[in-house]
């Protein structure tokens, strides 16, 4: 794995982590943006060592350093989901990524990145809370219906 490779699963990574804290805050009521991460168990912040993603919850033998109890493998599974996304959209998505006219070559791969990260969000409120959020689902399908018409309006798809 090359440099670019690997900045973009630490990279991967980190969007996992904080998709992760929009999935558990999200179905817990609160903002994703409302102060620092906190064992939900315990209730005690979490200090920056214990919050590095896949790291810290490798070195903590996946359980809270103040209460030892056991850390949800939604954590690592969906940080390793989307570091391997970014890996895959990199590597695979410069084979794939084919319209040739502007503004599609800068607009098609950040589309499907946009979507490939919506679909991690909506597997991590599916496979642990059993829920698909409408204004995910919503997102995605405006988010697609707009890139749909903007090439069909182009013409380079009918």
């Amino acid at each position: 794995m090359g440099l670019a490779e690997m900045g973009l699963f630490g990279g991967g990574l980190i969007l996992g982590s904080f998709i992760n804290v929009v999935v558990f805050r999200t179905v817990h009521g609160f903002s994703p943006f409302a102060g620092r991460s906190f064992c939900p168990r315990c209730k005690r912040k979490i200090a920056w060592h214990d919050n590095i993603p896949l790291l810290s919850f490798l070195a903590l033998g996946g359980k809270c350093r103040h209460c030892g109890r056991k850390i949800s493998l939604q954590y690592p599974v969906i940080e390793l989901l989307t570091g391997n996304l970014l890996v895959w959209w990199y590597v695979v998505g410069r084979l794939a990524f084919r319209l040739a006219q502007q503004p599609y070559q800068l607009i098609q791969p950040g589309f499907w990145l946009v979507v490939g990260l919506g679909l991690v969000l909506l597997t991590g409120f599916d496979l642990w809370y059993g829920v698909l959020p409408d204004w995910v689902v919503g997102s995605l399908g405006g988010i697609t219906l707009v890139y749909r018409l903007s090439l069909a309006a182009t013409g380079i798809m009918q």
